[in-house]
């Protein structure tokens, strides 16, 4: 599952930053979403999908770090990984 535009539509639709402005390399910082602004995000992909963080993740710093995160949870909702 392709996991952008989920993320780029929550960033779109929370902090109304523009679609087109967010790339794989685009930092958080460049987006100006800080710590909580992440949590956010996250909460919303994981209702949207159906998935749970993990309590201990590395803090993603970048869209594809975000993407690579959702993708794990992903991978654990479907018993791909432990």
């Amino acid at each position: 599952m392709d996991v952008y535009p989920i993320i780029i539509e929550a960033l779109h639709n929370r902090y109304d930053i523009a679609i087109d402005a967010v790339m794989p390399e685009t930092t958080l910082e460049a987006l100006q979403v800080d710590s909580l602004g992440l949590v956010e995000l996250l909460f919303e992909v994981e209702d949207r999908l159906g998935v749970s963080a993990p309590q201990d993740f590395p803090t993603p710093t970048t869209i594809a770090d975000v993407a690579a995160l959702v993708q794990s949870m992903l991978a654990v909702k479907e018993g791909k990984a432990a």
